[in-house]
C-alpha cells in the first residue's frame, strides 16, 4: 500500500492527470482469489453467486477489471473481465493505472460530476482482512462534500456508538448546511418546513451523528437516529417549535409530549408524532439534549442511545474524529435471533466482522481509510 498510498490525492484538478478522471479498474486476480474462494462459502447469497461467476470467468487471468471512455449511465457497475491481452490505448491505460496501484492488490478510478473524482486502492493482508486507501474530489452540489471534514474535530459522541449496527460522526469542512439537500417544493421542502431557521449553520457547530439501532418491539427493521449538535439549547428549540407549528398548520397530526431520561439521569422534555402513517414504523420523536438535536425513528431509539446504559452495556468502541462504524457481526447475530430464522443462515458477517472508515481532510478533497475485517474463527 505504501506505493500506492504516496501518489493518491496528489495536484489539483488544473494539473493532474486526465486519465485519473476516467472509469478504470485493475485487479491482481491471484491475489484476490482466496478472498473470492471465502466469499463463496456464503452460499445462496447474491455475494457467493457473484463471485463464483468471477471466478468462473478469469480463471487464468492475471489481470481484471475494466477501462471506459466514460462513466455508464444508471446504477449498474460494469462487470471486469480478463485485461491479459488488452489491446493499444487500453494497454497504456493499464499500464498507468499500474504505477498508480504499486504493491496494492487493485486499483479503481471513477469520475464524479464535471470535476470530482474518486480514486481507491485496495489491499489484502496477511490477516485476510481487506484494506482500501483513497481520495475523494468532490464535484460541488453533489452533497458528497459533507464527507470533506474540517481541520477541528468532531464535538463528542452524543448517541451511544455500543448501541448501534452502524454509526457515523463527522464534521464537514463546509458547515452542513442541511436545507441546501431539500429541493426547493419538493415533498420534504413542504412537509417537514426544514428550510427555515432550524438548520441554519448560525444555530448548529457543525458535528453530525447518524446511527442504526437493532430492531426493537414489533418493528422488525433497524432504527434510525440522528444528532445535530447545535450552538444552544434555547435558540434550537424556539427554531424547532416554528418548523413544527407550520408543520402542524399545514397537515393534520400533532405532537405528544414525551420526558426523555438521558445518561447522567436528567430529564428533557420532547415529544413525538405517534400517528404518521408515511412509512413502516416511522413514529419520530425528537428531543433538545444540552448538546444536540437528537431525532429517532421511534421512540426506542432515543431510549436506547440516550438513556442511562445497561448494566451489561459494551464500553464504547474507539473511533477515529471522523469515522464509520458497521458491525456486520452483531448484525448477523441479530438476524439469527429473529422468530422463524434460520440460524445456519449465512451473512456477511460470517466473512468479516466489522467495518470501519475514517476520514482526514487533504488538500482538495479527503483522504479515506476503510478496513473489513476478517471474522476470526
Amino acid at each position: 500500500m505504501a506505493i500506492a498510498a504516496g501518489v493518491l490525492g496528489c495536484g489539483g484538478p488544473s494539473d493532474e492527470d486526465p486519465q485519473l478522471r476516467q472509469p478504470l479498474l485493475v485487479l491482481d486476480v491471484s491475489r484476490l482469489w482466496p478472498l473470492l474462494e471465502a466469499a463463496e462459502t456464503l452460499s445462496g447469497t447474491p455475494l457467493a453467486r457473484e463471485s463464483a461467476l468471477f471466478r468462473e470467468a478469469l480463471a487464468g487471468c492475471t489481470l481484471a477489471g475494466f477501462a471506459l471512455s466514460s462513466a455508464p449511465g444508471g446504477d449498474d457497475f460494469p462487470k471486469p473481465a480478463c485485461l491479459d491481452d488488452a489491446p493499444g490505448e487500453i494497454a497504456d491505460r493499464i499500464a498507468f493505472a499500474e504505477t498508480r496501484r504499486g504493491d496494492a492488490d487493485g486499483l479503481l478510478l471513477w469520475p464524479l460530476g464535471e470535476t470530482g473524482r474518486l480514486e481507491l486502492v485496495l489491499a489484502k493482508t496477511p490477516d485476510g482482512d481487506l484494506e482500501v486507501d483513497g481520495f475523494l474530489r468532490p464535484d460541488g452540489g453533489d452533497g458528497l462534500d459533507l464527507l470533506v471534514p474540517s481541520t477541528d474535530a468532531p464535538a463528542s459522541p452524543v448517541l451511544r456508538a455500543s448501541k448501534a449496527f452502524v454509526y457515523a460522526r463527522l464534521r464537514p469542512a463546509g458547515g452542513l448546511r442541511l436545507a441546501r439537500l431539500l429541493p426547493e417544493g419538493g415533498q420534504a421542502d413542504r412537509m417537514f418546513a426544514l428550510k427555515g431557521r432550524l438548520l441554519e449553520g448560525a444555530l448548529l457547530r457543525g458535528t453530525l451523528e447518524l446511527a442504526f439501532l437493532p430492531p426493537m418491539g414489533e418493528i422488525d427493521l433497524p432504527l434510525p437516529i440522528g444528532a445535530l449538535h447545535h450552538r444552544g439549547a434555547g435558540p434550537i428549540e424556539t427554531a424547532l417549535d416554528e418548523a413544527l407549528d407550520q408543520l402542524e398548520s399545514t397537515w393534520p397530526i400533532r405532537r405528544t409530549p414525551r420526558r426523555f431520561t438521558l445518561a447522567d439521569g436528567s430529564l428533557r422534555d420532547g415529544a413525538c408524532f405517534e400517528d404518521l402513517p408515511l412509512l413502516p414504523g416511522l413514529a419520530p420523536c425528537w428531543v433538545v439534549t444540552p448538546e444536540a438535536l437528537v431525532v429517532a425513528w421511534r421512540e426506542a431509539a432515543l431510549t436506547a442511545a440516550l438513556g442511562p446504559p445497561d448494566v451489561a452495556s459494551a464500553p464504547r468502541p474507539s473511533l477515529g474524529s471522523h469515522a464509520l462504524t458497521v458491525d456486520l457481526a452483531r448484525i448477523a447475530r441479530d438476524d439469527r435471533r429473529r422468530v422463524g430464522a434460520d440460524p445456519k443462515a449465512p451473512h456477511a458477517g460470517d466473512l468479516f466482522s466489522s467495518l470501519t472508515v475514517d476520514l482526514a481532510p487533504e488538500a482538495d478533497g479527503v483522504r479515506l481509510r476503510a478496513r473489513l475485517e476478517r471474522t476470526t474463527r
